[in-house]
């Protein structure tokens, strides 16, 4: 229930959801035929990576994204805004006037909250 609640997913969609085997080995795959095999994941923080290779490790296949470098946003813009401790995603919505995320932890909408931190990252360079 509580990762239910968090993420908001219906219980239709859990057990709809292709096994975490086919949906690492898709992946891979994916990033196989990518033209910049070393280009890093981004996210805020690094728990996603964490969770995901547990989680493959749990499972018994390979992360298809342990050789990739990570850029952890989180502490990125926390060192460019010299922010006195690590800023939470809401903090730097108010501190920067960006838009809310009412749907924050679902894949789509996490990724267009961190497009939304990009020109951050470009005013403060």
């Amino acid at each position: 229930n509580y990762c239910r609640e968090l993420l908001h997913i219906a219980q239709r969609e859990i057990a709809a959801a292709e096994e975490l085997p086919v949906v690492l080995g898709a992946l891979e795959g994916w990033l196989r035929v990518q033209p910049a095999p070393t280009l890093p994941t981004c996210g805020w923080g690094d728990m996603d990576r964490v969770r995901l290779a547990a989680n493959a490790n749990t499972v018994g296949v390979s992360d298809p994204l342990a050789d990739r470098p990570h850029i952890d946003l989180r502490l990125v813009l926390t060192t460019l805004l010299d922010h006195p401790k690590p800023l939470e995603r809401d903090d730097l919505r108010d501190l920067k006037k960006l838009p809310p995320n009412p749907r924050r932890h679902r894949a789509l909408d996490d990724a267009l909250d961190l497009m939304h931190f990009l020109p951050l990252l470009l005013d403060s360079a």
